[in-house]
Protein backbone atom coordinates (compact mmCIF):
# COMPACT_ATOMS: atom_id res chain seq x y z
CA UNK A 1 0.00 0.00 0.00
CA UNK A 2 1.45 3.34 -0.82
CA UNK A 3 0.72 6.58 1.20
CA UNK A 4 -0.65 9.41 -0.26
CA UNK A 5 2.43 12.20 0.35
CA UNK A 6 0.46 15.58 0.56
CA UNK A 7 2.38 18.10 -2.09
CA UNK A 8 0.85 21.10 -0.92
CA UNK A 9 -1.64 23.26 0.52
CA UNK A 10 -3.90 26.04 -1.53
CA UNK A 11 -5.95 28.59 0.19
CA UNK A 12 -8.24 31.68 -0.60
CA UNK A 13 -8.32 35.10 1.28
CA UNK A 14 -9.24 33.40 4.85
CA UNK A 15 -8.49 29.62 3.71
CA UNK A 16 -5.04 31.61 2.50
CA UNK A 17 -3.90 32.40 5.64
CA UNK A 18 -4.52 29.06 7.42
CA UNK A 19 -3.03 27.44 4.33
CA UNK A 20 0.23 29.42 4.75
CA UNK A 21 0.42 28.93 8.86
CA UNK A 22 -0.19 24.93 7.99
CA UNK A 23 2.24 24.90 4.94
CA UNK A 24 4.96 26.37 7.17
CA UNK A 25 3.89 24.37 10.23
CA UNK A 26 4.69 21.23 8.44
CA UNK A 27 7.05 22.48 5.68
CA UNK A 28 5.31 21.62 2.55
CA UNK A 29 4.07 23.86 -0.42
CA UNK A 30 1.74 26.63 0.04
CA UNK A 31 -0.57 28.10 -2.83
CA UNK A 32 -2.23 31.91 -1.18
CA UNK A 33 -5.17 33.19 -3.63
CA UNK A 34 -5.58 37.02 -2.58
CA UNK A 35 -5.04 35.75 1.37
CA UNK A 36 -5.16 37.17 4.42
CA UNK A 37 -1.91 37.83 6.22
CA UNK A 38 -0.94 37.97 9.70
CA UNK A 39 -0.39 42.13 9.05
CA UNK A 40 -4.35 42.10 8.31
CA UNK A 41 -5.75 40.88 10.93
CA UNK A 42 -5.31 44.22 12.99
CA UNK A 43 -8.06 45.61 10.66
CA UNK A 44 -10.89 42.64 11.42
CA UNK A 45 -10.95 43.90 14.57
CA UNK A 46 -13.63 46.20 13.05
CA UNK A 47 -15.90 43.37 11.67
CA UNK A 48 -15.94 41.78 15.30
CA UNK A 49 -20.52 41.21 15.48
CA UNK A 50 -23.47 39.90 13.56
CA UNK A 51 -23.30 39.82 9.58
CA UNK A 52 -25.83 38.64 7.12
CA UNK A 53 -24.31 35.46 5.09
CA UNK A 54 -25.10 36.77 1.42
CA UNK A 55 -25.59 33.06 0.77
CA UNK A 56 -28.27 31.83 2.92
CA UNK A 57 -29.53 35.24 3.94
CA UNK A 58 -28.63 33.64 7.84
CA UNK A 59 -27.25 35.88 10.22
CA UNK A 60 -23.70 34.84 11.51
CA UNK A 61 -21.62 36.10 13.80
CA UNK A 62 -17.98 37.06 14.19
CA UNK A 63 -17.16 36.96 18.14
CA UNK A 64 -14.28 38.84 20.09
CA UNK A 65 -13.26 35.24 20.77
CA UNK A 66 -12.90 34.44 17.38
CA UNK A 67 -10.95 37.13 16.32
CA UNK A 68 -8.44 36.37 19.23
CA UNK A 69 -8.51 32.81 18.21
CA UNK A 70 -7.20 33.87 14.98
CA UNK A 71 -3.82 34.88 16.16
CA UNK A 72 -3.18 31.39 17.26
CA UNK A 73 -2.49 31.26 13.65
CA UNK A 74 0.33 33.76 12.28
CA UNK A 75 3.47 32.95 10.93
CA UNK A 76 5.47 35.93 10.70
CA UNK A 77 8.82 33.70 9.65
CA UNK A 78 8.43 31.34 7.17
CA UNK A 79 10.75 28.58 7.33
CA UNK A 80 11.71 28.44 3.66
CA UNK A 81 10.05 31.06 1.21
CA UNK A 82 10.85 29.30 -1.97
CA UNK A 83 7.97 27.33 -0.98
CA UNK A 84 5.00 29.94 -0.52
CA UNK A 85 2.98 30.94 -3.70
CA UNK A 86 0.96 34.07 -3.44
CA UNK A 87 -1.36 34.80 -6.17
CA UNK A 88 -2.40 38.57 -6.18
CA UNK A 89 -4.84 41.02 -8.61
CA UNK A 90 -4.90 45.09 -7.81
CA UNK A 91 -8.49 44.51 -7.93
CA UNK A 92 -8.90 42.99 -4.70
CA UNK A 93 -11.18 45.38 -2.85
CA UNK A 94 -10.97 43.58 0.13
CA UNK A 95 -7.39 43.13 1.03
CA UNK A 96 -4.69 45.74 0.69
CA UNK A 97 -2.28 43.58 -1.52
CA UNK A 98 0.71 45.76 -0.48
CA UNK A 99 0.99 43.65 2.43
CA UNK A 100 0.55 40.30 0.96
CA UNK A 101 3.65 41.38 -1.19
CA UNK A 102 5.55 42.45 2.27
CA UNK A 103 5.09 39.31 3.67
CA UNK A 104 6.11 36.90 0.80
CA UNK A 105 8.55 39.27 -0.97
CA UNK A 106 11.28 36.11 -1.20
CA UNK A 107 8.40 33.72 -2.40
CA UNK A 108 7.16 33.32 -6.26
CA UNK A 109 4.50 35.93 -7.00
CA UNK A 110 1.50 35.95 -9.59
CA UNK A 111 0.47 39.45 -9.76
CA UNK A 112 -2.72 40.48 -11.80
CA UNK A 113 -3.83 43.88 -12.53
CA UNK A 114 -7.64 44.15 -12.13
CA UNK A 115 -9.33 41.43 -10.95
CA UNK A 116 -11.27 41.17 -7.80
CA UNK A 117 -11.12 39.09 -4.28
CA UNK A 118 -12.37 36.46 -5.86
CA UNK A 119 -9.47 36.30 -8.05
CA UNK A 120 -10.67 36.39 -11.71
CA UNK A 121 -9.32 34.34 -14.10
CA UNK A 122 -8.21 31.58 -11.87
CA UNK A 123 -8.57 29.13 -14.35
CA UNK A 124 -5.94 30.64 -16.04
CA UNK A 125 -3.40 29.70 -13.20
CA UNK A 126 -4.35 25.99 -12.90
CA UNK A 127 -1.11 24.99 -15.41
CA UNK A 128 1.29 27.17 -13.02
CA UNK A 129 0.26 26.01 -9.31
CA UNK A 130 0.82 22.65 -10.83
CA UNK A 131 3.99 23.15 -12.01
CA UNK A 132 4.86 24.86 -8.67
CA UNK A 133 3.00 22.01 -6.56
CA UNK A 134 5.25 19.56 -8.61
Amino acid sequence: MTKNKVKGLIGSSMGGFYACYFANKYNTKGVYINPVVDKHLDDMRDIVGEHKNFNNKNIDSFSLQDYQDLFKYVSPNLKKPSDHFLLAQSGDEVLDQNISFDKFKKSKISYTKGGSHQYNGFEDKIEQIIKFLS
